[in-house]
Formats: C-alpha cells, structure tokens, sequence
C-alpha cells in the first residue's frame, strides 16, 4: 500500500495547528480525536462532533463501500466486521494508505515514558517523530504550514 502523503501531511498540519482537539487516547470523543479521528473529519469535511456522534455519516462523504448492515460493518474491501463499534482505524488507514502495523503502530501510540517511571500523552514533536519513522514520511523542521 502507497503512503497518502497529502492526507497525512493535512492531519498532522490540522493537529499542530489545532492541539487542543487532538487527543491520541481516542480517536473521536467529540471535542478532541487522535491523527485517525482527525483523518476521518478532514476526509470527510465533518466537525469532531459529528463523527463521533454519527459516524455513518462518514461513509456518506466520498469513500465508497463502507456502510453498516445490521450489526455488521462492510468495509471498503469488501471484508465484514461484526458488532456496533465503527470501524475507524480500519477507514482512516484506508485514507491515509497504511498497512495494519502502521494503523496499530500510529493510531494506538497513546502514550510515551515520562522518564521517571511512569506514561503521558506525547507531545506534537515526538509524535510527528514517530509518524515519520513509520512511514517514511519527513516534515522539514515540523509540519510544513
């Protein structure tokens, strides 16, 4: 799978221009969202409460295939997935061209070594380190604005 590199570079510009919505512990709670939720709003030019409140509207936005049946989600590659929770990091990895172990590697990275024992949120810079790192992507001193 191919990097999107537009939509990553958009996320993460929209995450360090805006840091009190972005929030790596969740991916929408509907005033902040991790790189994934943020993915998601920009993709689909929705606010964050919206997706988190609706997320079906996410598929009515321009990514074909992806709709809920029932309790199952189709998904864009045709694959189903059963149960009520919507299926964001699979949608937002589809859009930003992750590979699974990019989706878990970037969308679960919720927490770094305070160095002293214990965890907090990582700050913009060593979370735009990471994204880099896993995907091959750089960011000329930071997010190009």
């Amino acid at each position: 799978m191919t990097i999107n590199e537009a939509a990553l570079r958009e996320a993460m510009n929209y995450i360090k221009l805006h840091p009190e919505q972005w929030n790596q512990e969740d991916w929408a709670c509907g005033t902040t969202a991790c790189l994934a939720g943020t993915t998601l709003m920009l993709a689909h030019d929705l606010g964050l409460q919206e997706v988190a409140r609706f997320p079906e509207r996410v598929d009515l936005h321009g990514l074909a295939g992806s709709r809920k049946v029932g309790r199952r989600w189709v998904l864009m590659d045709g694959t189903a997935r059963d149960g009520e929770d919507f299926p964001w990091d699979e949608l937002a990895g589809e859009i930003l061209g992750l590979e699974a172990w990019q989706q878990i590697d970037l969308f679960y990275c919720t927490q770094v070594s305070d160095g002293e024992g214990g965890v907090r949120h990582p700050t913009y810079e060593e979370f735009e380190a990471r994204v880099s790192r896993i995907t091959g992507v750089t960011f000329k001193d930071g997010v190009e604005l």
